[in-house]
């Protein structure tokens, strides 16, 4: 917690206006949204559950410029949106295990993207090997980890004892 008062008390805050804030933060949602929809696609394909008719690499080349537009959106609102309070954002119960998850999945990405590996040089239609298999199904489950991980962190946001002077706890519904 110490870095992150350092954080908050050095230059790195985004000077956010408080107007942009929900903005910013649909932005976030949008591109989570974009983002896990394309991801769940891709695993799907990965799995042999949907899109077995399609080429892996004529898929992905589909599937991926949405999810990499997605991650862009997401990463870059979640960065200004931590920024913007890190404090606040920071200590969450579930942001460093959300992060975490978030670089696990990514690593499982690179590991799985690398074709010597897995075989994916001649892959066509039908099923795939039990690498690709495997990295669909831990991919899956990684980043359901981070969805529950952002929901886990969006109720305790919730709570009483965790608003802050910048973030007043919703009212309603």
């Amino acid at each position: 917690v110490e870095w992150l008062s350092w954080l908050a008390s050095s230059a790195a805050p985004v000077p956010l206006r408080p107007e942009w804030h929900g903005p910013l933060r649909l932005m976030h949602v949008g591109g989570m949204a974009v983002f896990f929809g394309a991801i769940v696609l891709l695993d799907l394909r990965l799995l042999g559950l949907a899109g077995r008719d399609v080429a892996l690499p004529a898929f992905a080349r589909t599937v991926l410029p949405v999810t990499h537009l997605g991650f862009g959106v997401v990463a870059t609102s979640g960065a200004l949106l931590f920024l913007y309070d890190p404090v606040h954002t920071g200590g969450h119960s579930w942001f460093l295990p959300k992060l975490l998850l978030v670089a696990a999945a990514l690593a499982n990405a690179v590991v799985f993207s690398v074709p010597r590996r897995i075989g994916l040089r001649a892959i066509g239609s039908g099923p795939l090997n039990l690498h690709a298999r495997a990295a669909g199904a831990l991919s899956l489950l990684l980043w359901a980890g981070v969805i529950g991980s952002a929901v886990a962190n969006h109720e305790e946001r919730r709570s009483p004892r965790h608003v802050s002077g910048h973030h007043p706890a919703p009212t309603g519904s």
